[in-house]
Order: structure tokens, then sequence, then C-alpha cells
């Protein structure tokens, strides 16, 4: 099937800037002590997309299974849980500096689902409040 430029994704996402830092820890399912740090740019109830600094060891590829230990913003928010991703697309360009990934949750327990929905409901108020200043 071609693909025509439609929005193809089930769930609103949330980008974030350097203005809202979120961070997250994510490491191979098999080693998962093995945790590297990652910057997530967009977030949604199906997934995230972070960036992992390419002078770390930690490398994924495409439908590889994952953990993310925990979840933080640079204000209020924090997660702490074992969910378990798969990376959907590795995007790999030798002249930046990161790597990036496309994650989709296949294993999240409800609480935390629920409190990351609450999350992007609050920041989809707080964006679309400050477009109509």
């Amino acid at each position: 099937m071609d693909y025509n430029g439609a929005e193809r994704r089930q769930h609103k996402r949330v980008y974030f800037t350097n203005s809202l830092v979120i961070r997250g820890s994510f490491g191979p399912l098999d080693l998962p002590e093995e945790t590297t740090e990652g910057k997530v740019l967009n977030l949604s109830l199906g997934g995230l997309y972070c960036t992992i600094d390419r002078n770390t060891t930690t490398r994924f590829k495409v439908n590889e299974t994952i953990i993310m230990n925990d979840l933080t913003t640079s204000n209020t928010f924090q997660l702490s849980a074992n969910i378990i991703l798969e990376v959907r697309r590795v995007e790999d360009q030798p002249i930046f500096d990161h790597i990036g990934y496309g994650c989709q949750f296949i294993d999240i327990d409800d609480n935390s689902k629920a409190r990351i929905a609450k999350f992007l409901e609050w920041e989809m108020a707080n964006i679309s409040n400050s477009n109509n200043k």
C-alpha cells in the first residue's frame, strides 16, 4: 500500500522543546541494569521518540525489545516503572551527535499508562492555552 501522506498515528503526541526536558533511562531487555539516559523528544499513549548520545556503547536495532525504567521532566513529572518498548525506527545519521529511536509501548501497566495520559492531557492544555494568548 502506498503512503499518501495521511496521518496514520492512533494517538496524539506532544513534542518537547528545551523548555521542558524529558529524560528516560533505556536498556536492553536481557540486560536491564545496562541502561543509558536518553532525551525524549515526543510522547504519546502509544510510544515515544528518544535520542541517545552517540558516544554511549548502547545501541538498539529495529524490532528489538527494550525496557524503559523511568521518565522524568525538568519540572514535576516523574514515572518509575519497567515499561517494555519495541524499537520501530532507528535514525542514525553520522553527522549528528545522537541516535534517534522511535519506540512503541508493548507492555505498560495501567497505572503508568494513566499517569502518562494525565501528563499528556496537561501538556496539551498548556499548549492550547499558550496558542490562544
